[in-house]
């Protein structure tokens, strides 16, 4: 939302209100606006906005101030931002001043997400017995090894580890890899903040191990920041779960998920992963039930009956492919293509038809915006085809033209009439195909009369 400030008639007048959408009025008094804001703000926002909607204050202004509160937006208190800048006049006064506000609290979310991912990832790595060590920051003290990071990192004692010239990176970390952790741990700036590695340790037996963990600025009040490092020894499962990342990142790359229907008696179970959830717009933790239902009835309606035929196929034992619109809850419309084929060799009731859902709305842009150039260009190349008959070289120096491939009776034509005659049919014939600024426009690219000058280093 965007409000302009006039401390002249010290009114309240809205730019842009796509934040505040409830305010169906476009100009508020000051003192109209401030029991608005009453009514519509947080105390922590109404108590700093309305001391700035007054003119003393917006005359006052040296410099924009910003802070942050909480508004009411659809029943409910949003976070934003909200900035107020000066508008200086020539003499340098002020007597307007533009309030700008900025929902934020999808910002906030998306940051309690992450804080929430690291405290489950704490969680896991506390459940599988991780190694953690923990080490002074700037002095590079070591504080704690526990016995399994002690295992992990191949020493037999915490002292064996202080020893081996420990600067807080452990020396069995191999160096390209250790390297990389040195710049991660510059990374660390608030505490509690994470930053999670893959690393390999090669042990005094020349065991190379490889380990999966984060490093945590902990205590950031204190006067010596302290680091933790949780570990776990994910060598054995590394190969089936690198597999497992690399192709979960590609699904998600290509925008593409993998789902099966069962398809018994009652209502289909439509079972997905996390990536068609996504593409679906539902929750992954949804009932099989559930999600048939909700991904169905957001197919578009036009669709429905060739995203039925291609089910009966598959259900036949042919691969069957379809592409529909699909009418995604935050993202709208977007085009997606589903394929798949009846699983053989499944053995429980009904029958199991294993799939993939790919968003492909870019791709089908693309592919449309291509069309419709070439469409474009084709009209255009048709357009030239049908216009130029002939082509004219004007000397403007010597009042003549050459004339090349010209029809012989626009020659006889032009022949048969003086310059004058000639700009007066070409104004007759504009003034039949055009009206009001584009016929001026015409008749003023037309005027033979100033096409010299006009030309004069042109093209």
């Amino acid at each position: 939302a965007v409000w302009e400030l006039n401390a002249k008639n010290e009114t309240v007048f809205f730019l842009h209100n796509k934040l505040l959408p409830q305010f169906m009025v476009q100009s508020f008094s000051f003192s109209d606006f401030h029991d608005v804001l009453r009514e519509n703000t947080h105390p922590d926002i109404c108590n700093k906005l309305i001391p700035m909607i007054n003119s003393n204050y917006i005359r006052n202004l040296t410099e924009s101030d910003s802070f942050q509160g909480r508004i009411l937006v659809e029943g409910s208190y949003q976070a934003l931002r909200c900035v107020i800048t000066p508008s200086f006049e020539k003499n340098g006064q002020v007597n307007i001043a533009y309030i700008t506000l900025q929902n934020i609290q999808e910002q906030i979310n998306e940051k309690e997400e992450v804080k929430k991912s690291k405290q489950e990832l704490d969680r896991y790595l506390q459940a599988v017995s991780c190694g953690i060590i923990q080490y002074k920051r700037l002095s590079k003290e070591l504080i704690f090894a526990n016995d399994i990071a002690l295992k992990i990192l191949g020493y037999s004692s915490i002292e064996e580890m202080q020893n081996d010239n420990f600067n807080g990176i452990v020396n069995t970390i191999l160096p390209e890899d250790a390297e990389i952790m040195r710049k991660r741990a510059k990374e660390l700036k608030e505490d509690g903040d994470v930053v999670e590695l893959e690393y390999r340790v090669m042990h005094p037996d020349g065991t190379i191990i490889t380990c999966f963990g984060n490093l945590r600025l902990l205590c950031k009040d204190e006067e010596e920041p302290i680091i933790q490092s949780s570990m776990i020894d994910i060598t054995e499962r590394r190969k089936t779960g690198k597999l497992y990342r690399e192709l979960t990142e590609v699904l998600n790359g290509a925008h593409l998920g993998l789902w099966y229907f069962i398809l018994d008696e009652g209502e289909p179970r439509f079972i997905i992963d996390s990536v068609t959830a996504d593409l679906v717009g539902c929750s992954e933790k949804i009932s099989p039930e559930k999600a048939f239902k909700y991904w169905f009835s957001r197919v578009d309606p036009d669709f429905k009956t060739h995203v039925d035929e291609c089910v009966e196929k598959m259900r036949r034992g042919e691969f069957a492919e379809v592409t529909y619109t699909y009418h995604h809850p935050t993202r709208g419309e977007i085009t997606v293509r589903c394929g798949g084929f009846r699983n053989k060799s499944y053995s429980g009731a009904g029958l199991m038809i294993r799939g993939y859902h790919q968003d492909i709305t870019d791709f089908s842009k693309r592919i449309s915006e291509e069309k419709e150039k070439e469409q474009s260009e084709r009209e255009s190349l048709q357009s030239i085809a049908s216009i130029y008959r002939t082509m004219h070289i004007l000397d403007l120096e010597n009042q003549s033209f050459e004339e090349r491939s010209a029809c012989s009776s626009i020659h006889d034509y032009v022949e048969a009439h003086s310059e004058e005659e000639l700009q007066n049919i070409m104004e007759g014939a504009l003034s039949l195909r055009f009206i009001g600024s584009h016929l001026e426009a015409a008749l003023k690219f037309s005027n033979l009369n100033t096409i010299k000058e006009r030309m004069e280093g042109e093209t």
